[in-house]
């Protein structure tokens, strides 16, 4: 230690623990037993004899040099805020703007604990911005409010949908509800029944991750529901598996489509995911877009006979391409639709309106549930299975009955807000 600095509250304390285990040791005798200077370590310092040997174990792979721990940022890192409760606070403000009153983040604050749901401010602010809010005017003042690109979209995907049901409310063509998810090796419950002050022997971090990707189907007409038999893939992420690279992307979702989804479901399916980025792939003849070079911009219009000055800038040569391009084709699309599928995907921020969240979480809860202390990967792929039984024809069903309340309650709350908003 440098001399002169001060002693830590840590070190001060080692000092007084060593002193009084030394006393008691001279009232034992003269004579003292060094067989075990670990132990004894531990017990002068009132730590664990794993912690003393552990220590010593580092210090030692580092030629006898103490490590220096890094230091932890200060102050708490800002919570995650849950699809659950941001579906809860958009029903909040929407129910208000129904009443006429304009919302603000502490009112927020006031409501959400009758829901049993404690945010802080900064975390709250954070999520209703990711979740396609903004604060601005509203009427008379400010108040948080959906950007009207959200409401646009989540209209549109309604109606599509609205478009593929009977009168009656049945499907018309299959549904098809597709995600991706992961699980990590030492996902568990957080609560427990314990004494006061004991601790659980629970791994530290989240262990080794399990990426799964699946898919259910709702078809009223021949009153199949539940998962598509053959759709189910897991693999460990970072490790490649058979045709699958260790992580999800174009090539691995476009792999699983074709082997594994498609030929599995019936072919005038409506396939229907969100807008993960590995979704959204453009095929190689799509319109360049506005970080593409300028010789690409000119080789596109020249291919296509499309006359254009050699003074041009690069920005009037995209707006050029713009005019005479096509509509831009995704691979996945184009993919599905050679199936005879169709690919619809959901609105941003609504995860409550994507069937498969809803098992994912059902699922995901069952496996922290039947956690017996093995953290292993081969543990976490016995438990997966069991868990994706447990989603039954049955309980799909009641799955589809609850998104499609959420799905008329958004149509509803939507028209009162527009004809509100027109007068």
């Amino acid at each position: 230690m440098s001399q002169g600095k001060e002693l830590t509250y840590e070190q001060k304390q080692a000092i007084v623990h060593v002193k009084k285990y030394m006393d008691d040791e001279k009232g034992q005798g003269e004579s003292i037993s060094t067989a075990n200077p670990a132990r004894r370590t531990a017990q002068a310092l009132h730590f664990s004899l794993s912690t003393v040997k552990s220590v010593l174990a580092d210090t030692n792979s580092h030629q006898g040099v103490v490590q220096q721990t890094a230091r932890k940022p200060r102050g708490h890192g800002i919570p995650k805020v849950g699809g659950h409760e941001i579906t809860i606070v958009r029903r909040m403000i929407q129910d208000a703007y129904l009443r006429g009153e304009l919302v603000t983040i502490p009112k927020l604050l006031h409501w959400l604990p009758e829901e049993h749901i404690v945010i802080p401010y900064s975390a709250l602010r954070r999520a209703l911005l990711r979740n396609g809010f903004s604060f601005g005017k509203a009427c008379r003042r400010d108040a948080l409010k959906e950007r009207d690109d959200v409401i646009a979209n989540r209209r549109k995907y309604l109606a599509r949908l609205r478009a593929n049901r009977t009168p009656t409310g049945a499907t018309i063509r299959p549904e098809v509800y597709l995600d991706e998810t992961f699980v990590n090796v030492n996902h568990r419950k957080q609560l427990t029944w314990n004494e006061e002050g004991s601790l659980v022997n629970v791994p530290s971090g989240v262990g080794a991750r399990l990426i799964i990707l699946d898919a259910i189907i709702q078809d009223d007409q021949a009153h199949t529901y539940g998962w598509v038999q053959g759709a189910h893939l897991h693999f460990k992420s970072g490790r490649r598996t058979g045709d699958y690279h260790g992580a999800m992307d174009t090539e691995n979702f476009t792999t699983w489509m074709t082997d594994q989804l498609l030929p599995h479901i019936p072919h005038h399916a409506l396939i229907i995911f969100d807008n993960a980025p590995y979704h959204n792939t453009f095929t190689e003849d799509t319109f360049p877009q506005s970080d593409s070079k300028k010789a690409a911009l000119q080789q596109w219009l020249a291919e296509r006979n499309i006359s254009f000055e050699e003074w041009l800038l690069k920005p009037a040569l995209y707006d050029l391409c713009r005019q005479h391009a096509p509509s831009p084709h995704y691979v996945i699309d184009d993919l599905a639709t050679t199936f005879g599928c169709e690919i619809l995907r959901t609105p941003q921020y609504h995860p409550e309106l994507q069937p498969i969240e809803h098992v994912w979480g059902i699922v995901k809860s069952d496996i922290a549930s039947t956690q017996t202390g093995h953290y292993t990967l081969t543990s976490l792929q016995e438990r997966l299975i069991p868990a994706c039984q447990k989603i039954t024809p049955d309980m799909c069903q009641r799955i589809f009955a609850h998104v499609r309340k959420e799905e008329e309650r958004y149509w509803k709350v939507d028209e009162k807000l527009d004809e509100m908003n027109s007068e």
